[in-house]
């Protein structure tokens, strides 16, 4: 167990080749259960988080369990490429792909308006509750957002909901550039 830890490590290093790195994904199936297996992958993850959910199809080619451990390792890392990587990771798996972004929505609300657009491409529906729980946290974003998620089939009311609470908020956007929000009108 000793020496396994200790090749694992070896390959999953920031200077470590990309033959040992992929050696080392590849091999998943015989570490995945040690109980070093989080400390040992830890500092690779964070280290290329960005990298590892950018190109998650690509490590889930190598391995889709050692993929799915890592996003879920390097999301606190990097909130905003979990949502925008939303799509490539529902391809490993939707069902666990939502989890993952509504905690990442959970812990970061204000961030899931950048990514209205792929939410809504994910499932129309779940982005609804995202987005309803992210208004009490950034109404603002949610009045910028209107554009993006207007044509959802619950779109106008929770713009409606959104002005109702914070009307000063609409009137400040559209003096502050009334011709790239007549959506609002």
């Amino acid at each position: 167990d000793a020496l396994l830890r200790k090749a694992v490590e070896a390959a999953l290093q920031p200077e470590a080749s990309w033959d040992d790195i992929t050696a080392a994904i590849t091999a998943f199936d015989v570490y995945q259960d040690r109980p070093w297996v989080t400390q040992v992958m830890q500092p690779f993850v964070v280290y290329n988080a960005t990298h590892i959910l950018l190109n998650a199809d690509m490590f889930a080619r190598m391995h889709r369990t050692w993929t799915q451990r890592a996003v879920e390792m390097a999301a606190p890392q990097a909130p905003g490429f979990v949502l925008g990587a939303l799509q490539i990771l529902a391809t490993l798996d939707p069902v666990w792909a939502k989890q993952l972004a509504t905690t990442v929505a959970t812990t970061t609300p204000a961030v899931v308006w950048a990514h209205v657009d792929v939410l809504l491409a994910v499932d129309t529906f779940w982005a609804e509750g995202l987005l309803r729980q992210a208004v009490s946290v950034s109404p603002y974003d949610a009045i910028r957002a209107v554009s993006v998620y207007n044509t959802a089939p619950w779109g106008p009311q929770l713009f409606a909901d959104v002005v109702l609470r914070e009307p000063r908020l609409v009137v400040r956007l559209m003096a502050a550039d009334p011709a790239r929000h007549q959506v609002v009108e």
